[in-house]
C-alpha cells in the first residue's frame, strides 16, 4: 500500500507535504512529517526515489526530512559536541519509527513532535524490498 500511496501522491504531492513541515499551522506541521515518515518507512526503494527526486541525503542511518529549526538555532551553541551528539544520536534513539533530535520521551509513533522544534527523520532501510508493479 505504500507504494501506490506513493506514486498518487506524485511529486506534487510529495512537495505539499514537504512545504506542510514549513506550514504556521503545528497540527498541519506535525501530521507532513508523520505522513512523510509513514509513507518511506522501512522501504529502501521508496527512500531512494524521495531523496532522489527532493535531494535528501542519509547522514548514517538517517534522513533528516527538515532543517535546523529556529527555535534550536536560537537556544543551542552549534559547536563539536553539539554535531557529535546528533551524529550519536542515529543509533541510540530507536525507539520510534523515526529519528529526532534532541530526543524527549514525550513523543511516540501516534504522537509526533513539531519539525518547528525538533529535527525529524527517518531510518534507512538498509535492506532490499521487493515492489511488484502489475
Amino acid at each position: 500500500m505504500q507504494k501506490d500511496i506513493f506514486i498518487q501522491l506524485s511529486e506534487k504531492g510529495l512537495s505539499k507535504l514537504l512545504n506542510g513541515l514549513r506550514d504556521v499551522n503545528s497540527d498541519i506541521r506535525k501530521i507532513s512529517a508523520k505522513v512523510i515518515i509513514e509513507l518511506v518507512s522501512g522501504n529502501e526503494i521508496l527512500q531512494n526515489i524521495f531523496c532522489e527526486k527532493f535531494n535528501f541525503n542519509p547522514i548514517g542511518n538517517v534522513i533528516c526530512i527538515n532543517w535546523l529549526p529556529k527555535i534550536l538555532k536560537e537556544s543551542i551553541k552549534i559547536n563539536e559536541h553539539v554535531m557529535v551528539d546528533i551524529k550519536n544520536s542515529f543509533n541510540t534513539n530507536k525507539v520510534n519509527r523515526y529519528w529526532m533530535w534532541p530526543f524527549n520521551l514525550n513523543y511516540n509513533d501516534e504522537s509526533f513532535p513539531d519539525p518547528q522544534k525538533y529535527l525529524l527523520g527517518f531510518y534507512y532501510a538498509n535492506k532490499n524490498v521487493k515492489i511488484q508493479i502489475k
